[in-house]
C-alpha cells in the first residue's frame, strides 16, 4: 500500500495531465470548428429579429420604470 506522500505526487501529476489535455483540446477544437450550417444561421437570424420586434415583458417594463 503506498504511503500518503506518493498519493499526493500522483494527484499533482494527475491534475497536470488533465490541464495539459484540456489545453490541447481547446487549441484543437478552436481550429477545427466548422461554421454552422446555413439553415441554422437562418434560424438564428429569425430568432434575433423576433426578439427585436417582440414587446418587452410586463415585469421588465415595470421594473425599469421603478428604477
Amino acid at each position: 500500500m503506498p504511503d500518503s506522500s506518493s498519493c499526493a505526487v500522483s494527484e499533482i501529476h494527475t491534475r497536470a495531465i488533465c490541464d495539459e489535455i484540456g489545453e490541447r483540446l481547446r487549441f484543437m477544437l478552436d481550429r477545427s470548428q466548422a461554421p454552422p450550417p446555413p439553415r441554422i444561421l437562418a434560424l438564428l437570424l429569425q430568432l434575433q429579429l423576433a426578439e427585436l420586434k417582440a414587446p418587452l415583458a410586463e415585469g421588465v417594463t415595470q421594473a425599469s420604470a421603478a428604477a
